[in-house]
């Protein structure tokens, strides 16, 4: 076969055209993808839009009947609980001291509690809660495979002694699969009080980053755990991973 010169003209003459239309075409392909790219990002932030929730309490000034707005806070977690989304990552912005007197149930989801003003923590004061036997004496309860709860830059207070409550008392109790993270906060212990910070009820998970604690605080992560050898055995107690103390 014979290749003429002005075969090879005409060859070259096309491929410089295909060229050129693919060099005027990348203008709008990228302007496309560009434009892909942007309507992402509005659509991821309006599913963070829906799927985060902010919810305010205040004890002092807060009511129940209002709307868990910062302007409108609630006054207990229980109502704030109860004003959640169905999905997505809830936060609980303390807006004053609280004092927790119930066992609190958390539903199915992630949960970040913290103060509202991270300069001036609030704090949270526990006090010991009696349950039924069959329960664990517990304050904030996460029963579900997959809870995860965040405690940030705020202190935690553990129960005073009580008389009516028999049994070991801890600040939280969490089902399998869930987890507990202590981030940037200070634990508080007062004088004869035996509440621990954790109590596994199967396994479960233990982070702890930036915590202040006091002398006492070996024997006081998790229930059974001996002071002796606080925080050495705690790994090897359900599984439970506990990092940074």
């Amino acid at each position: 076969m014979t290749t003429s010169a002005q075969q090879i003209t005409n060859l070259i003459g096309s491929n410089t055209a295909l060229k050129a239309y693919f060099e005027g075409q990348k203008g709008t392909w990228d302007d496309q993808v560009q434009d892909a790219k942007n309507d992402y990002n509005d659509l991821a932030e309006d599913l963070r839009s829906v799927t985060a929730q902010n919810l305010f309490i205040d004890q002092i000034s807060g009511d129940d009947a209002n709307n868990g707005s910062i302007g409108s806070p609630v006054a207990s977690v229980k109502q704030a609980l109860e004003l959640e989304a169905e999905f997505g990552t809830t936060s609980l912005f303390f807006l004053s001291n609280y004092t927790e007197t119930e066992a609190i149930d958390f539903n199915y989801g992630r949960y970040q509690l913290r103060s509202y003003d991270t300069e001036n923590q609030v704090t949270l004061k526990f006090a010991a809660v009696a349950t039924n036997a069959a329960d664990v004496p517990a304050q904030f309860r996460m029963r579900y495979s997959a809870n995860t709860l965040l405690m940030n830059s705020i202190k935690l207070e553990a129960a005073p002694p009580d008389a009516a409550v028999t049994g070991a008392n801890a600040m939280f109790v969490i089902g399998s699969g869930a987890s507990l993270s202590l981030r940037e906060s200070e634990i508080i212990l007062p004088a004869g009080s035996t509440q621990t910070v954790l109590s596994l009820q199967t396994v479960g998970s233990l982070s702890v980053s930036g915590v202040i604690t006091p002398a006492e605080m070996p024997g006081r992560w998790i229930t059974g755990a001996a002071a002796a050898s606080d925080p050495a055995a705690i790994p090897k107690l359900a599984g439970c991973s506990l990092s940074s103390l």
